[in-house]
Order: structure tokens, then sequence, then C-alpha cells
């Protein structure tokens, strides 16, 4: 795709947006070829057309006199073209693999600077061989009926399969209310409204929201895997009993196993939250786009965090390790106890006596990180415990409670240990958002109502304990 800006060379384009035009490389009479540019300066490109776009709305002003507002909106369409270009390219590139620039006519080109292949470095051929060998190695090993590859996300993977450059969640709910303040924000309301009068958030910004929420969650610091569902539900085969194997004579026959394999499914439920502020708050304040997108975040991942250790698996909830039948438990009595370094030690012992995986990590409630970090011997100094705990990184949210009933006491917790790796998180990429504008109208509020869909499964029950029944001490 090519863009010409011959036509729009006036006044306005001379002084608003042909020096950042120039500043591409292209010259007054020339076209615009993205097609010709390697990644790197794609990508370069479109942020110096973003940053400047920007600048340009941001500058317009109620004293502004109109024909220079018209200039600068005449710059900002021709620069919004530019961006348009680029996109459409990169878009292009992605579905053929990012295999870098292409000559028009489906020639190949020289190459360009910066994209690897010149004098001294790998040729094509060579690339393609090690892009290859690279899908291979990353290949996932999960695929559906027509061998299409599943990605499966481990904790420092991303949902977003390339940079996001749009306005952020929270810039898009303050432009909800207060209306865009530029071109970016106009463009993603008008591509996100839908006829309900919510907001679809466009997957690219769904996935980065996505990718904060992770990073916010302690189950995907425990080692969590996530599976990205592109419908309602997903079959997988989870591992129900450990397979026998036995020494044989010639001629003799194969002893015969139990069943080692079950099927589940990730079923996308739903899960919603909802954020009210004032008006006042909106217009006025310089930082309510991020403190908005940090709300969401923050309390969506405490949430996925609370569901998938301690779901009730009830209603449209899903169930939590915790309460997942199957998984191993240990206890501290009948009526619960001071939390010992040899109940710990039990919990961690406990799968691999079922010969399931090493755990990756313990997660548990603030209150019992504080009664572990003043363990004490009999004479009341620290206690030294054992490189097995200690190693173990120690996960603490309060997505854990400490009101759980253990025979007479009913403010006992519990400590969630395993292989978190085996614990599978189902998310659907899509994200809506509704503006609630009549309901608090008495107090002029608005209320923001975000809504997306997930679900948890253990792909090996045997790999987890619980540790149930600690109290606090007297």
């Amino acid at each position: 795709m090519s863009l010409s800006i011959s036509e729009t060379e006036n006044l306005a384009l001379r002084k608003h947006a042909l020096p950042t035009v120039r500043a591409l490389g292209v010259k007054d009479a020339e076209e615009y070829e993205p097609h010709r540019l390697s990644w790197k300066l794609l990508n370069e490109h479109a942020n110096v057309v973003m940053k400047r776009s920007r600048q340009l709305v941001d500058s317009l002003s109620d004293d502004m006199q109109e024909s220079e507002v018209r200039s600068i909106n005449v710059a900002v369409d021709t620069l919004t073209s530019i961006w348009d270009a680029i996109n459409a390219e990169r878009e292009t590139r992605a579905k053929l693999g990012e295999r870098g620039p292409r000559a028009s006519g489906g020639n190949p080109m020289r190459p360009a600077p910066g994209d690897g292949s010149c004098m001294g470095q790998e040729d094509d051929g060579e690339r393609e061989e090690r892009e290859a060998e690279e899908r291979f190695a990353a290949r996932s090993g999960w695929a559906d009926k027509r061998g299409t590859e599943i990605r499966v996300l481990m904790p420092k993977d991303k949902f977003a399969t390339e940079p996001y450059r749009g306005p952020s969640m929270g810039e898009c709910l303050r432009a909800m209310i207060t209306g865009p303040r530029n071109e970016f924000e106009k463009r993603a309301l008008s591509e996100g409204s839908d006829s309900a009068g919510g907001f679809t958030v466009p997957t690219p910004l769904a996935m980065q929201f996505i990718d904060k929420l992770r990073a916010k969650s302690v189950l995907i610091r425990a080692g969590a895997t996530t599976i990205p569902m592109d419908s309602q539900t997903l079959s997988i085969a989870r591992l129900a009993t450990d397979p026998t194997f036995a020494w044989r004579a010639e001629n003799a026959e194969i002893a015969a196993s139990d069943p080692t394999f079950e099927r589940v499914q990730l079923e996308a439920k739903s899960v919603a939250g909802i954020v009210r502020v004032s008006r006042e708050l909106l217009e006025d304040s310089v930082n309510i786009a991020a403190a908005l997108e940090n709300a969401f975040t923050k309390g969506m991942a405490l949430e996925f965090d609370r569901a998938g250790l301690y779901g009730s698996g009830n209603d449209d909830e899903p169930i939590g390790v915790a309460l997942t039948s199957g998984i191993n438990e240990v206890s501290m009595g009948d009526n619960g106890g001071v939390l010992t370094a040899d109940k710990m030690i039990d919990a961690i012992f406990e799968p691999l006596l079922d010969n399931a995986e090493t755990a990756t990590a313990m997660i548990y409630n603030p209150r019992t990180g504080r009664d572990y970090a003043k363990l004490k011997d009999g004479e009341g100094n620290p206690l030294s415990l054992p490189k097995i705990i200690e190693s173990m990184p120690h996960l603490m949210t309060t997505s854990v409670p400490i009101n759980e009933t253990q025979g007479s006491s009913n403010a006992a917790s519990s400590i969630i240990l395993g292989y978190w790796p085996e614990l599978l998180i189902g998310l659907r990429s899509s994200l809506r958002i509704e503006v609630l504008k009549e309901r608090y109208a008495e107090y002029h509020q608005y209320a923001f109502v975000a809504h997306m869909r997930g679900d948890f499964q253990l792909a090996h029950k045997a790999s987890f304990c619980r540790l149930k029944g600690i109290k606090t001490p007297a």
C-alpha cells in the first residue's frame, strides 16, 4: 500500500505535518511506501506519526482561530492516513509469518539495513531455517482436530502477539464520558462501540489488558499455564491415574493397566466488576486514565486468584484448587493448630509420594506469612528451616481466606502448594465495558462495568496439596 501526499501539500500540511513526513524519508512529490521499510523502521515511523498526531491534537484550544483549527485537522488527517498505511503493512506481514520486507509485484527486493540479511550475516535461506527451528522448538504440543496449534502461555509469555500503540484502556474509559481527545481515541471508540451501548475493547487492547492482569496475578507468578480460548469451551485431557509398566518374558502377555486419562473441559465463565467515579474526577485528574486501568486490572486479578484458589464450582463460578476433589491434603489437626515446619514438609512431600512433580511455589494469606516469619525454636530463637521450605517461592494473597472452619475453629486458613504449571487457566481475549450513566446520577457519578470470561482446570490433581487448619498463635 502506498500513500500519495502531493495532493495535500497545502499550507496546513507544510506547517504542521510536512516536517514529520519528511523525517520519514518522504519528499514532496514522492509516495510513502511502507512495504519497502524494515520492521525496525516501520515501527519507528509508527511511533513518530503517533507522537506528532497527539501533539497536534493536544495543541487545540478554545481561543484558536478557525483557520488554524482547520489546518491542524488537515495535518492530523494526513498523518492518520500514514498511520493506516503502516498498520495495514504490519497486518499483512503478520499474516505472512513476519518474514520481513516485501517488494511490490511479489519480486524479492534488496534487504533493507537492519533486517539481519546484510553481508556478514545470515542469508534468507539460513534465516528461514533458523526461524523454522525456533517455531518447532516453541511448539506447545497442543492442537485442535485440524492440527492447528493452540497457544499455551507460561508466565513470561504474552497474550499480545505484537506491540499495541493505541490509546490505553484507561484513556478509552475516560473518553467514553468526556469525549475523545484525539483521533486515536475517537477511532478506538468508533470501532469498539456496539448496538447495546457498551464498548467491546479492540482485541489488541484487550490482550494488553490481559497481560497486565496476568502480571498482577499470584497464580501466574506461581507458574500457572494460560490457554487462550477462541470458543466458549475447550476440551483437554487430564492424567487421572499413572500408567503401570512391568517386565515381561518373551512372548508373554503385556500386563494391562487402568485408563490413565480423562476428559475435562475449560468452560468460559463470566467475571465482572464495577468501578464508580465522579464527573469532576474524570474531567480534572491528570492521572485518571492510569488510575482507572489499575483499578480494573488489580481488582480483576484478585478475583481471578480467589476463584483459581477457592472457587466454589457452584452456579457460574469455576472450582478452585483448594476445593477440587482428589488433591492431596494435610491437616493441622481436628480443630486446627499453629503452623509448624514439620507439617509444611509433610505437605511438600505428599505430591512427591504420588509420583508428581516437586511443588514450584506455596501460596498463603499474609497472616500465615507473618506467623511463618515468626517461627521460633524451643528457646525463642528464630527457627532455621530446612532448605526444601526456604528455597521454595512463598507467595501471599488475601484471596486465601482466614475464616475457614476446622472443627471448633472458624478462624483457620490454608497453604496451597503444588506444581503450578499444571493449573490451566483458560481465558477469552474478549473484554466488554459498559457505562452506567443514570444509576448514580444523583451523586453526579458514573460507573464502569467490565466483563470478561475464563475458567480453571487441573492437568494433574496429585500435583497439588492443601495444608489446612492453620490457626494463628493466641
